[in-house]
């Protein structure tokens, strides 16, 4: 998580583009599982995860937990 006041300074980005590269140069990754909200899913799509799971009140009342896999190979 990167706090709010960083928002808009591309740090989330890099930090999820460094985590990628080393999930895909490590042997025997094939896939990265992530649980977030429905804050945040449209962020991680944008690096081609996609939803396999989302449910309602998942973390708390009012937010919801979107269960997201990338497929590395």
């Amino acid at each position: 998580m990167v706090d709010k006041a960083r928002h808009a300074q591309k740090l989330g980005t890099h930090l999820t583009q460094a985590r990628l590269a080393l999930a895909r140069a490590a042997p025997g990754i094939n896939e990265v599982l992530l649980a977030t909200s429905q804050h945040t899913h449209g962020f991680y799509e944008g690096f081609g995860f996609t939803a396999a799971n989302i449910t309602a009140d998942g973390f708390a009342p009012g937010l919801d937990r979107w269960d997201m896999i990338l497929r590395l190979s």
